[in-house]
């Protein structure tokens, strides 16, 4: 962005100059945002306007541009009409500025938009024209105004043909692609790009008809622009076969780049079903065995792959296949049998090349397959050569053991999905040999996930997260521990958005605390990250650190609840406390009994009122109370065990701070766990005046507040 308004010449010499300065006599090789803020000014000559606009709103705030556009063209004034409403991807009281709050009064919040303007690239029936009119500033709704340079010749008005609709279309056509077609006759326009050279970090949404998304995706030699062809498609509502056809015609262009075709096949997969009369699938099988098939005995060819991008196109293809689905969510037949007959008859012989990858890429398509009644028939056979895969690269290990790993990922996906018919215990019984110590780290550790996710399947959260406990505590690597991390914690991710009623026991808890202050942790800092990010998701928040506030607490009433019950209530009630001297006096329970009330009381903290709620007899009698052991306040040891943990209200908590050193040792030790509790359905301890009152005539500080 910045290149664009300086020009390539300008960002250069800053560049050299960034570079010189680190390779001078003294040399700076560190570089602020001030100090490149600087070098746009005078070396760039941008203008300072300019700069007070773009470093607060792309470097000093987040979030970025939300687009959303489209078009009508105006024939009689030979325009196009372009609206847009521009959004945030965050909303504006969220936005938190990351540079020094020493940034003068350049970033004004009520300024909403970004400096710059963005162009929009028309494609005309005479050539390409660009527009830099879209202000990235400004108003959200905006209506623009592009004019066109080409001309409609006249024309004569067609007379329908015999047999024909009177929406332009005939009985073997479809309307849709029918009226869309008229429509884009009518107008000199071929296809419309917003920012086509990618100079803003914007998210632009963009609607025109379905014939421009098929121009643009057949006469745009840029990448991108097919790419964002080829997505728009795949996203249409009804899909009609002119868009089939292209993106068959797309995916046979050998032209074409390797990754886009692979786009487009994956497109067809997903366009295919009853509807189209699976014309995707038939388009996917019909163009692999037209590469690879022999057509007089209509099996495959041996293997040949001198062309790379031929290549990966034809590996994507049954991957692309098992993803086909019918009415049922089930694979259909055809689909089931040209993945097996591949995998059946592969033959390597006279390829120079080793074909470890592509037999990893055919087994993982195996897995993503879904069997029903008609395909259940093909699982022996299809386990049979999975097993023999996996003999044969013991016999001869392939790279990194890639062929081990897809068989062992594909097993523990088919024996999930179809638990009914094969025996969890027997795959476990084949997968545990892996985890042997002799074997590579990238096949044991994917053993050991495959083993998560068995245990998960069968006994719960608790259990897997047992397993893998055990399995970082016996993995000596560095990378497989922090793989088995990222592991449990999308599997802690699924139980949490799950129905499932398995929590985890206290026990657990205790060994993933121990676990993030062991010596494993502590020489592995990603461990550690993903063991808190366990911890968190097991409490309710976010795996994550950022944007936590460190003193939001839950009121009681006042807060939103969380059905999901608390895994660490259980394990928090079990902390123990300091216990007081039997010579020291206590404060006697009844002296603080106050009557069982539901209305709310005032209660003054540091000269504030706040509202606390009154405490009920029955709860009042398990809670503990504070002692005076040496001059110090404590808590006293309850008489019968506590089985819920009673957190403290905002305003009893800054009054227990001025005196209670034991409570402020325990928050500080159990911050973390403490903070996260936000669905504690016990709710917060509840004071009451007459126990307030009594502490700050006892407490020294609290008797200089009162003065």
């Amino acid at each position: 962005m910045l290149e664009k308004q300086m020009g390539s010449n300008f960002f250069r010499k800053i560049l050299q100059n960034i570079i010189s300065r680190a390779q001078g006599a003294s040399p700076v090789r560190t570089l602020s945002t001030k100090e490149f803020r600087h070098f746009a000014n005078k070396v760039g000559n941008l203008e300072r306007p300019f700069l007070k606009e773009f470093f607060p709103r792309w470097v000093g705030t987040c979030g970025c541009p939300v687009l959303r556009m489209g078009f009508s063209y105006n024939k009689r004034k030979n325009i196009v009409e372009l609206a847009v409403l521009r959004d945030c991807t965050v909303k504006p009281d969220s936005r938190t500025p990351v540079l020094s709050s020493n940034t003068d009064s350049e970033n004004r919040d009520g300024d909403i938009g970004w400096p710059g303007m963005m162009s929009i690239r028309v494609h005309e029936l005479d050539g390409m024209y660009d527009h830099p009119i879209l202000p990235m500033a400004g108003d959200a709704w905006q209506l623009l105004e592009i004019q066109c340079h080409s001309k409609l010749a006249a024309r004569r008005a067609l007379k329908p043909k015999k047999g024909s609709k009177p929406d332009g279309c005939d009985d073997n056509g479809d309307a849709v692609a029918g009226l869309d077609m008229r429509s884009s006759m009518e107008s000199p326009l071929s296809w419309i790009r917003a920012d086509p050279e990618m100079e803003y970090l914007a998210e632009i949404h963009f609607n025109q008809p379905v014939q421009m998304w098929i121009n643009q995706l057949e006469k745009d030699g840029d990448v991108v622009a097919q790419a964002q062809a080829i997505a728009a498609l795949e996203a249409l509502p009804h899909l009609s076969f002119n868009v089939v056809n292209t993106l068959n015609n797309f995916l046979s262009d050998s032209k074409a780049f390797w990754r886009v075709r692979i786009e487009a096949a994956y497109a067809l997969a997903n366009t295919a079903s009853e509807e189209t009369d699976w014309a995707g699938l038939l388009h996917l099988v019909k163009f692999y065995k037209s590469r690879r098939f022999d057509e007089n005995i209509g099996l495959p060819r041996p293997n040949d792959f001198r062309d790379f991008s031929e290549y990966f196109v034809l590996e994507a293809i049954p991957h692309a296949v098992a993803m086909v689905r019918a009415a049922d969510n089930k694979s259909p037949r055809e689909a089931v049998e040209f993945v097996l007959q591949l995998l059946k008859y592969n033959d390597n012989n006279g390829n120079p090349y080793s074909d470890v990858f592509w037999l990893a890429a055919l087994v993982q398509s195996v897995g993503e397959l879904e069997f029903g009644q008609q395909s259940i028939l093909f699982l022996s056979s299809l386990l049979k050569r999975i097993d023999r895969l996996l003999q044969f690269d013991r016999l001869m290990p392939s790279y990194n053991g890639i062929l081990t790993i897809s068989c062992i990922r594909t097993l523990t996906q088919i024996a999930l999905k179809l638990s009914g018919f094969i025996s969890l215990d027997q795959v476990v019984k084949l997968i545990k040999p892996f985890r042997d110590f002799n074997t590579i780290w990238q096949v044991r550790v994917e053993a050991s996930r495959a083993l998560l996710d068995l245990e998960f399947h069968c006994n719960g959260i608790d259990s897997a997260l047992s397993l893998f406990i055990k399995s970082v505590e016996e993995e000596p690597s560095l990378r497989g521990q922090v793989k088995l991390g990222i592991h449990a914690m999308r599997i802690c991710q699924i139980k949490g958005g799950s129905d499932s009623n398995h929590e985890v026991d206290t026990v657990t808890l205790v060994a993933l605390l121990n676990l993030l202050e062991s010596r494993i942790a502590f020489n592995n800092v990603f461990l550690r990250h993903h063991l808190f990010g366990i911890l968190q998701i097991l409490a309710g928040r976010a795996p994550t650190l950022y944007g936590v506030p460190r003193d939001k607490l839950l009121l009681l009433g006042d807060g939103e609840t969380s059905e999901q019950k608390n895994v660490f209530a259980s394990f928090v009630t079990e902390m123990r406390r300091a216990e007081p001297p039997m010579d020291v006096p206590n404060l006697s329970q009844d002296n603080l009994a106050v009557r069982d009330a539901s209305k709310e009381v005032d209660c003054v903290a540091n000269g504030h009122a706040e509202n606390i709620l009154a405490v009920p007899e029955a709860q009042r009698m398990q809670m503990s109370f504070p002692t005076v052991m040496n001059g110090k306040w404590q808590f006293q040891k309850p008489q019968r065990k506590q089985k819920l943990f009673p957190t403290v209200m905002k305003g009893s908590c800054r009054l227990l701070r001025l005196g209670l050193n034991n409570l402020l040792q325990l928050v500080e030790q159990t911050r973390l766990i403490i903070e996260p509790l936000k669905n504690l359905k016990v709710g917060i301890m509840k004071m009451t005046v007459a126990p307030v009152v009594l502490f700050l005539s006892m407490h020294p500080k609290g008797i200089q507040q009162r003065q």
